[in-house]
């Protein structure tokens, strides 16, 4: 079956917090207003860091769980983000692509990995 987040193209393809919030608002009732904004330069690492902050009365930290927005940081900066999708995280990069890999090799590609979900997807 064809799933677009496969292949995604969007305004910038290479854009992860634009990947995951579409990710999201295809796939979960969260309220728009709860997610990353739109557009957030992929390259603006401090505009990254200040978007996970302003979700964070919204979202709580958790495991890789099926929906989660899986966070890589470099101390205390957002660097790169993808989705929990069926036990595999989700996201877009300039240089690879859109990938779907297990949860180990997402999280090898950092140091730090945080996880975090919307509170209404809480069990």
């Amino acid at each position: 079956m064809f799933n677009r987040f496969d292949i995604w193209k969007f305004k910038d393809d290479a854009n992860c917090w634009d990947f995951v919030r579409e990710f999201l608002l295809e796939n979960t009732d969260i309220p728009e207003f709860d997610l990353p904004r739109y557009g957030i330069h992929p390259n603006s690492k401090k505009e990254m860091t200040a978007a996970s902050r302003a979700v964070n009365s919204t979202f709580i930290e958790c495991g890789p769980i099926q929906f989660a927005i899986a966070c890589h940081f470099v101390k205390n900066t957002l660097f790169h983000v993808g989705v929990v999708d069926c036990e595999k995280v989700r996201h877009t990069t300039r240089q690879l692509g859109t990938l779907k890999e297990s949860v180990g090799s997402f999280e090898r590609r950092s140091s730090i990995t945080k996880y975090k979900i919307h509170r209404s997807l809480c069990q």
